[in-house]
């Protein structure tokens, strides 16, 4: 962030630093200042690709401050932009089905995650495939379907530890976790919970933590 905001003091209106600043503060919970910096990129944008980021970061940020109908504004206006790249549709599709989750629209919700993982496959790149099948895991076990959530989970961490991505491991650890105790491996449970707690502890991935202590 630091590094970002010096670049911004050398040049207040560029767009890339904008965006990596609002990055940053999604990731260190500065939700407001966040979605002010992806406004204003927006606002100073001249080609796809900053119109693209920039309204993606507001859909994160939106969606965290539970404004799903902005996010999903946003969103659409980020597809009319994405050049039909797999990519973007991946991250589109992706973030999609995180705003069907707590809209509580289960079908959507998996569909999107379906296709984030159709469109990562396409473009060949394995943590958007890791992210989709997060996802998908999501939306099974708000079904109830927890053993079909479970096997999702399980090649998501997988994909994570191939690419040595802590945060989207950790992120998904704990909810493994959470399938193994609905199935009755109380053992695994302790164990994924346990190992989630360490490293989310070490990479400040605090939501992660949460869920693994309650597990």
């Amino acid at each position: 962030l630091a590094l970002a905001q010096r670049a911004l003091a050398l040049e207040a209106t560029h767009t890339g630093s904008l965006c990596l600043a609002g990055d940053m503060q999604i990731q260190l919970g500065g939700i407001t200042e966040a979605l002010a910096l992806y406004e204003t990129a927006r606002e100073l944008s001249q080609d796809h690709a900053t119109t693209y980021r920039a309204n993606m970061g507001l859909a994160s940020g939106l969606r965290l401050t539970d404004d799903y109908q902005g996010a999903l504004e946003a969103l659409r206006t980020a597809e009319q932009a994405a050049d039909s790249k797999a990519e973007n549709l991946a991250e589109i599709s992706f973030q999609r089905g995180n705003l069907y989750f707590p809209l509580g629209d289960i079908d959507a919700c998996l569909a999107a995650h379906q296709a984030a993982l159709e469109h990562a496959r396409v473009a060949g790149l394995s943590y958007l495939e890791a992210r989709a099948h997060g996802g998908m895991g999501d939306a099974w076990y708000m079904r109830g379907r927890v053993g079909t959530a479970h096997e999702a989970f399980d090649r998501c961490i997988a994909l994570a530890e191939t690419r040595e991505d802590a945060w989207l491991r950790a992120g998904n650890l704990c909810m493994r976790g959470v399938t193994r105790f609905y199935g009755n491996d109380l053992e695994g449970a302790w164990k994924d919970s346990e190992d989630c707690i360490i490293q989310a502890r070490r990479i400040g991935h605090r939501r992660a933590e949460i869920v693994a202590r309650l597990a």
